[in-house]
């Protein structure tokens, strides 16, 4: 693995776990220096594949494209996928002219998934300076196809402060 790739995985480990950290309420979890080793290594944290979704220019049109990114394990990969789409592209990317039409600042409030349906909920910050049906929809589009690519999503219910009427409106 290159230096350049073993720098960007670092980045992005410390980038998850703040936000992991974040999300639990700032606690960081508690070590046993007691514990008995019992020979065993500290394993890697288990990391998986997402998709999150960008945006970027393409003969003049914005566009939305597919981004793999690597985020750790959790209980909900789904949260950490929202999660990691709201940090926004990394630098790498934003080199290569990706960028996003979710706010800096949109903060997760909610995520439940229950009988396929996704009801994500944000703060006020996701639709703050939002105009034109064009941005409206990207955001729409950046946030459903990031979770739809889960089987147990087939349908995503964007709300803000659990208000789901008269959002996103451009």
């Amino acid at each position: 693995m290159s230096k350049k790739s073993l720098t960007i995985l670092l980045v992005l480990a410390i980038i998850i776990v703040g936000i992991l950290l974040f999300f639990s309420g700032g606690e960081a979890p508690i070590v046993d220096d007691n514990t008995p080793d019992n020979g065993q290594e500290n394993e890697e944290p288990e990391v998986t594949l997402v998709n999150l979704y960008f945006l970027t220019v393409i003969d003049g049109q914005e566009a939305i494209v597919e981004v793999r990114r690597q985020i750790l394990v959790t209980e909900s990969v789904e949260r950490a996928a929202i999660a990691a789409l709201l940090a926004g592209p990394l630098p790498s990317e934003e080199a290569e002219g990706l960028t996003t039409a979710i706010n800096q600042g949109t903060e997760l409030l909610d995520l439940h998934i229950s009988d396929g349906v996704a009801r994500v909920d944000f703060n006020q910050r996701l639709q703050e300076g939002v105009a034109g049906s064009a941005w409206v929809g990207a955001i729409r589009q950046q946030i459903e196809r990031t979770l739809l690519q889960f089987e147990t999503v087939d349908e995503v219910i964007i709300s803000i402060e659990g208000n789901v009427e008269e959002i996103l409106q451009p």
